[in-house]
C-alpha cells in the first residue's frame, strides 16, 4: 500500500456502510452507557422530579466535540472503547439490592460486579490500547476492594480476578497466537511453505511490538502535552537526552503524575466494606422506612465511588495523556469520557476542559479537512451548554445539598483533581 497515493477503499456506499457501522456502535455502547448512569447520578443525587436536568446532562455528554469529530470525522471507533469502560467502572462500584436472606451474599458485598465489571474493561483494553490509560486507577480501586476485609476473602477475590483477566485475554488474544500470517504478509510470492516461517512467541512479540510502538518517537505529531511542549527550543527536550532513555523517562514521570489519584482510589476501595458496615448498623438503629432507607444508603455509597472513580480515570489518563511515551492527538478522548459525567461536580471546569481538548485537535483536524466540522460542532455544543446550564447547576445545587446531609471522609477529592488542574500550561503550551 502506498502511504501518499493510497486512500484505500473510497466507494459511496462502502463509505456509507462503514459510518453507519460507527453510529450504530455508538449507539449500542457508548450511548447505553452514557444513558444509564446519567440517569442513575440523577436519580440518586436528587430527590426532586429532574426529568429535564438530566435530560439536559446526558446531552451534554454525548454531545463533546471532540469525541465527535474523531469517530465520525478522522472515522475512528473510540466510542466502543469508552463504552465499554464506562460500563466496567459502573459495574465496578454498584450496589445490588439483597433481601435479608441473603445477608452473606450482601456482607462480600456482590464482588461478582466487580467479576463483570474486570470482564468489560478487559473488553475495552483489548479492543483500544489507549484504554491502559485507566488501568493504574482501576488496578488500585480493585485492590482496595480486596484488602478491604480478612486474608481469605483477599485471596479469593484476588485470584477470581486474576483468572478472568488472564480468561480474557487468553480468548482475544489466542488468533493473532494460533495461526500463522498470510505469505503476502510475510513479503512471500504466494509459497505456502512461508506461512511457517513465524513461530507463535515471535507473532506474540510483534502485536505486542505493533501495540507499544517505541520506535516512533515520544510523541506524535503536534500532541499538546509535555513532551512536544518541551521539545521546542531552547529546551529541546528531544536532542538533549538521547532516545533509549527517553521510554523510561516518561515512564518514570507518568507513574509519578497516577500516584496521587491510585492512593486514594485504594483508599476508596479499602473502606468500601467499612462504609456499608456503618451504614448497616444505622438502618438497624432505626426500623422505620427500614427498606426505603436500605436502598438510599447503598445508592450513596455506590454514588461516592462513582464520583471518586470517575475522578480518578479522568486524573490517570490525563497524566498518560501529559507525559507517557507515543502519544496520540486523540488520547484526549480518554479523560474526556469519564470527566463528561462529572458535570454536577465542576460544571465550568468540565465545559472549559472540553473546549480546550477540542482545540487541541486542531493540527489533525486541519489534516482531516474537518474545518467546517469543527466550527460547527463546537457552535453546537456552546448552545446546548448555554442552554442547559441552569438545569445542570440547579442539579449540582441538590448533590450538593445531600453531601452536606451526610457525613463522609470521601468528600474532598483534592487528589483526584490536582492532575487536571496541572494540565493547563502543558494543554495551552
Amino acid at each position: 500500500v502506498a502511504f501518499f497515493t493510497s486512500r484505500g477503499i473510497e466507494d459511496p456506499i462502502h463509505k456509507a456502510y462503514m459510518r453507519g457501522t460507527v453510529l450504530i456502535l455508538d449507539i449500542l455502547v457508548y450511548c447505553s452507557a452514557i444513558w444509564f448512569i446519567t440517569a442513575q447520578i440523577s436519580r440518586i443525587t436528587t430527590t426532586t422530579n429532574t426529568g429535564p436536568s438530566s435530560l439536559w446532562f446526558m446531552v451534554v455528554a454525548l454531545s463533546q466535540p471532540a469525541l465527535l469529530l474523531m469517530d465520525h470525522g478522522h472515522f475512528q471507533y473510540n466510542s466502543v472503547s469508552l463504552g465499554f469502560a464506562l460500563w466496567s467502572f459502573y459495574y465496578m462500584t454498584k450496589g445490588r439490592r439483597t433481601r435479608k436472606r441473603d445477608e452473606a451474599c450482601r456482607n462480600d458485598d456482590n464482588f461478582v460486579d466487580c467479576i463483570m465489571g474486570a470482564i468489560l474493561f478487559c473488553l475495552a483494553l483489548n479492543f483500544k490500547q489507549m484504554t491502559l490509560y485507566y488501568a493504574p486507577a482501576i488496578f488500585a480501586y480493585l485492590l482496595g476492594r480486596c484488602c478491604s476485609s480478612t486474608t481469605k476473602v483477599f485471596t479469593s477475590r484476588f485470584v477470581s480476578l486474576g483468572i478472568t483477566v488472564i480468561i480474557v485475554f487468553i480468548l482475544h488474544w489466542w488468533p493473532f497466537v494460533w495461526y500463522s500470517p498470510s505469505s503476502n504478509i510475510l513479503g512471500g510470492d504466494g509459497d505456502d511453505t512461508m506461512t511457517t516461517t513465524t513461530t507463535a512467541g515471535e507473532r506474540l512479540l510483534h502485536v505486542i511490538h505493533r501495540i507499544f510502538p517505541f520506535q516512533r518517537g515520544l510523541f506524535e505529531g503536534k500532541v499538546s502535552n509535555l513532551w512536544c511542549a518541551l521539545s521546542t527550543k531552547p529546551i529541546s527536550i528531544r536532542q538533549r537526552i538521547p532516545q533509549r532513555y527517553q521510554p523510561m523517562l516518561a515512564l518514570g514521570v507518568t507513574l509519578l503524575l497516577t500516584l496521587p489519584a491510585c492512593v486514594k482510589l485504594f483508599q476508596v476501595g479499602q473502606s468500601r466494606d467499612l462504609r456499608r458496615r456503618k451504614n448497616q448498623k444505622k438502618k438497624n438503629s432505626n426500623n422505620s422506612n427500614n427498606n426505603k432507607n436500605e436502598q438510599y444508603d447503598d445508592d450513596h455509597v455506590a454514588h461516592d465511588d462513582w464520583r471518586l472513580l470517575f475522578w480518578g480515570t479522568s486524573s490517570t489518563s490525563l497524566a498518560f495523556f501529559l507525559a507517557s511515551f507515543q502519544v496520540h492527538e486523540k488520547s484526549i478522548l480518554m479523560v474526556l469520557a469519564p470527566m463528561s459525567l462529572l458535570l454536577m461536580e465542576d460544571f465550568d471546569f468540565v465545559i472549559w476542559f472540553s473546549l480546550v481538548s477540542t482545540w487541541t485537535l486542531w493540527p489533525l483536524i486541519c489534516v482531516d479537512r474537518l474545518q467546517v466540522a469543527y466550527t460547527c460542532t463546537i457552535i453546537i455544543f456552546v448552545n446546548i451548554v448555554w442552554m442547559c446550564r441552569p438545569e445542570i447547576l440547579l442539579l449540582g445545587k441538590q448533590q450538593q445539598l445531600q453531601k452536606k446531609k451526610r457525613s463522609s471522609l470521601f468528600d474532598q477529592s483534592i487528589l483526584m483533581k490536582c492532575i487536571p488542574l496541572l494540565s493547563f500550561p502543558a494543554m495551552v503550551g
